[in-house]
């Protein structure tokens, strides 16, 4: 398989499921800005020590209080004079300010953070999907046709592709294998405070803290096409499935994918442009900066740009860009959609300036 690399352009948080607790699994300490994971046996060997017996009271004074925030690990341990120190085996930069909040955890293989391969997989499946309709002038029509709403609902709910590569073990895609990225060390991660920043009302909601891999980080991975000129037969439109020495299948890939993040940028920009806020000047900067590199990325015809993970609006998950703001305002979703949508984006805080989004990396063939 051909090598690659994909370098985070802005902080990246791929959910595991798993919540990081005040109450059981770190401290944090606001004059360094760093969040210290708690190794659990050996907490639990200090509170089963015979001498001191602290299980029912770590109990009783940490799990009653859970819900208000009040009495966390932190408080225990100084109560009890702990050296929490001695029990921590990992510890997080941290970039704003904690207030005994939940911390979405990353995914990790044991205790280090990586980007799984199927999320990788899946953004560029969206991004080749988008480029394959937008050359067919693919229409609202196309996607809901007639019928009633739940119908059409269905019918829009199913827009995977499958009409163009297949369902199931003829999917198109079980030709293009890509590995999970290699491991980041456990303290190459950070902790951030997120917010869902309403670009109409000028205002933000309760934050989410959450683990990330920051920008500027860098991992290796594999990426290749395998389907076979002489066994396979693919339709004309989809050759760049075809393995070939010279990777050039791979290479189209990531091109059709870097296409896709080039309008979703373009009009992320334009929106923004429209409502310059002072709070997001930087994210608009951003942006420019995001535009510049997947430009440069068509020009070389040299990998691509794509966003994965939290953060994503409706439209990088989806071909919905294809359509006008009316077509948008049609589509059979739970909630009206009037206006500018979605009006709210995840953005990351750093002592109340909100200083990036979430989710963009670079892809390159790595150069042997």
């Amino acid at each position: 398989m051909t090598a690659y690399v994909i370098e985070t352009l802005t902080p990246l948080h791929i959910g595991s499921g798993e919540k990081l607790s005040p109450f059981g699994d770190y401290i944090y300490d606001k004059n360094e800005k760093k969040v210290y994971l708690i190794d659990l046996e050996k907490l639990s060997q200090v509170l089963n020590d015979p001498e001191r017996n602290l299980m029912d009271e770590y109990v009783q004074k940490v799990f009653s209080s859970s819900n208000s925030n009040h009495y966390t690990l932190k408080h225990f341990f100084e109560d009890y004079q702990i050296n929490y120190r001695n029990l921590v085996k990992t510890e997080i930069k941290v970039k704003d300010d904690l207030n005994s909040e939940h911390i979405l955890a990353t995914v990790k293989s044991g205790t280090r953070p990586y980007i799984p391969g199927s999320s990788i997989k899946g953004a560029l499946r969206t991004g080749i999907l988008y480029t394959h309709r937008k050359k067919d002038g693919y229409t609202i029509h196309d996607a809901l046709g007639n019928g009633s709403g739940s119908k059409r609902r269905k019918r829009l709910s199913n827009q995977n592709g499958e009409d163009l590569f297949g369902t199931y073990n003829q999917d198109l895609f079980k030709f293009l294998h890509i590995s999970d990225t290699e491991l980041l060390d456990e303290d190459e991660i950070e902790v951030v405070k997120t917010y869902r920043f309403h670009l109409l009302k000028e205002k933000a909601n309760i934050p989410v803290v959450k683990e990330v891999i920051p920008a500027n980080k860098k991992l290796r991975f594999r990426l290749q096409v395998k389907a076979k000129k002489n066994y396979h037969t693919l339709d004309d439109a989809f050759t760049y499935f075809y393995e070939s020495e010279e990777a050039s299948g791979e290479r189209e890939i990531l091109q059709m994918a870097n296409h896709f993040a080039l309008d979703m940028i373009r009009a992320e920009l334009e929106i923004l442009r429209k409502n310059p806020k002072r709070e997001i000047t930087s994210i608009i900067q951003q942006y420019e900066q995001l535009l510049a590199i997947a430009e440069r990325c068509s020009l070389e015809e040299n990998g691509c740009v794509i966003r994965l993970g939290s953060g994503k609006t409706f439209f990088d998950n989806t071909i919905a860009r294809l359509f006008t703001d009316e077509d948008i305002e049609k589509l059979p979703l739970n909630r009206r959609r009037k206006g500018l949508f979605p009006k709210t984006r995840a953005v990351i805080s750093n002592q109340g300036f909100y200083e990036s989004v979430l989710g963009w990396v670079k892809i390159q063939q790595l150069e042997e």
